[in-house]
Protein backbone atom coordinates (compact mmCIF):
# COMPACT_ATOMS: atom_id res chain seq x y z
CA UNK A 1 0.00 0.00 0.00
CA UNK A 2 3.17 2.52 1.07
CA UNK A 3 4.49 2.00 -2.52
CA UNK A 4 1.32 2.71 -4.46
CA UNK A 5 0.84 6.00 -1.77
CA UNK A 6 4.64 6.66 -3.11
CA UNK A 7 4.23 6.08 -6.99
CA UNK A 8 0.54 8.38 -6.47
CA UNK A 9 2.77 11.11 -5.17
CA UNK A 10 5.43 11.18 -8.17
CA UNK A 11 2.78 11.12 -10.49
CA UNK A 12 0.40 13.99 -9.28
CA UNK A 13 4.44 15.48 -8.89
CA UNK A 14 5.45 14.77 -12.51
CA UNK A 15 1.91 15.85 -13.88
CA UNK A 16 2.17 19.33 -12.38
CA UNK A 17 5.34 20.21 -13.49
CA UNK A 18 4.08 19.58 -16.84
CA UNK A 19 1.29 21.93 -16.40
CA UNK A 20 3.50 24.50 -14.76
CA UNK A 21 5.93 24.06 -18.11
CA UNK A 22 2.36 24.43 -20.58
CA UNK A 23 1.01 26.90 -18.91
CA UNK A 24 4.47 28.97 -18.84
CA UNK A 25 4.85 28.23 -22.70
CA UNK A 26 1.56 28.98 -23.75
CA UNK A 27 1.57 32.44 -21.68
CA UNK A 28 4.78 33.05 -23.07
CA UNK A 29 3.80 32.46 -27.07
CA UNK A 30 0.50 34.67 -26.19
CA UNK A 31 2.48 37.26 -25.35
CA UNK A 32 4.41 37.41 -28.84
CA UNK A 33 7.72 35.84 -27.06
CA UNK A 34 10.43 35.58 -29.15
CA UNK A 35 10.86 32.06 -29.23
CA UNK A 36 14.05 31.04 -31.27
CA UNK A 37 13.62 28.92 -34.03
CA UNK A 38 16.35 27.13 -36.64
CA UNK A 39 15.87 27.02 -40.28
CA UNK A 40 17.84 27.47 -43.69
CA UNK A 41 17.18 30.30 -46.03
CA UNK A 42 15.41 30.05 -49.32
CA UNK A 43 15.12 32.91 -50.89
CA UNK A 44 16.16 36.31 -49.85
CA UNK A 45 14.06 39.75 -51.48
CA UNK A 46 15.95 42.04 -49.50
CA UNK A 47 14.19 45.04 -51.95
CA UNK A 48 11.07 43.73 -51.27
CA UNK A 49 11.39 42.80 -47.73
CA UNK A 50 10.62 39.57 -47.45
CA UNK A 51 12.67 36.31 -46.44
CA UNK A 52 11.47 32.28 -46.91
CA UNK A 53 13.25 30.51 -44.29
CA UNK A 54 12.16 27.15 -44.25
CA UNK A 55 8.99 27.55 -46.07
CA UNK A 56 7.98 30.19 -44.32
CA UNK A 57 7.76 34.32 -45.45
CA UNK A 58 8.90 36.92 -43.20
CA UNK A 59 8.69 40.22 -43.52
CA UNK A 60 12.69 41.62 -43.43
CA UNK A 61 13.70 45.40 -42.56
CA UNK A 62 17.65 46.29 -42.67
CA UNK A 63 16.46 48.73 -40.02
CA UNK A 64 14.50 46.04 -38.05
CA UNK A 65 16.69 43.25 -38.21
CA UNK A 66 19.65 41.85 -36.44
CA UNK A 67 21.87 39.70 -38.19
CA UNK A 68 25.44 37.99 -36.08
CA UNK A 69 27.78 35.66 -36.83
CA UNK A 70 29.52 34.16 -33.84
CA UNK A 71 28.01 37.37 -31.49
CA UNK A 72 29.33 39.58 -33.83
CA UNK A 73 26.79 42.14 -36.17
CA UNK A 74 27.58 41.50 -39.61
CA UNK A 75 24.58 43.12 -41.64
CA UNK A 76 22.33 41.80 -43.86
CA UNK A 77 24.49 42.15 -47.33
CA UNK A 78 25.73 38.56 -45.60
CA UNK A 79 22.45 36.44 -46.07
CA UNK A 80 22.12 34.46 -48.80
CA UNK A 81 20.23 31.55 -49.92
CA UNK A 82 21.50 27.83 -48.50
CA UNK A 83 22.34 29.67 -45.20
CA UNK A 84 21.25 27.71 -41.91
CA UNK A 85 20.35 30.34 -39.26
CA UNK A 86 18.86 30.75 -36.43
CA UNK A 87 15.58 33.75 -35.63
CA UNK A 88 13.50 35.02 -33.44
CA UNK A 89 10.12 37.10 -35.16
CA UNK A 90 8.51 39.65 -32.99
CA UNK A 91 4.43 39.46 -32.65
CA UNK A 92 3.83 41.57 -35.33
CA UNK A 93 5.79 38.65 -37.45
CA UNK A 94 8.96 40.79 -38.32
CA UNK A 95 12.27 39.14 -37.71
CA UNK A 96 14.02 40.55 -34.96
CA UNK A 97 17.43 38.74 -34.88
CA UNK A 98 19.21 35.87 -37.44
CA UNK A 99 22.30 34.48 -36.28
CA UNK A 100 23.91 32.32 -39.23
CA UNK A 101 24.69 29.46 -38.21
CA UNK A 102 26.39 27.48 -41.56
CA UNK A 103 27.33 26.23 -43.98
CA UNK A 104 30.65 26.03 -43.09
CA UNK A 105 31.59 27.36 -46.42
CA UNK A 106 29.87 30.40 -46.21
CA UNK A 107 30.92 31.54 -42.70
CA UNK A 108 34.38 31.21 -43.79
CA UNK A 109 33.63 33.20 -46.79
CA UNK A 110 31.75 35.89 -44.34
CA UNK A 111 35.22 35.60 -41.89
CA UNK A 112 37.72 36.26 -44.64
CA UNK A 113 36.13 39.40 -46.18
Amino acid sequence: MNSFIRTNRSVKSATAAILLITTFLTSAISMGAELPARGTIQSLQQDGGIIRISGRDFHFSDNIVLVTLDDKEVGSQYLSEGMIVRYTVNAQGFLETIEILGPRNLVTEIKES
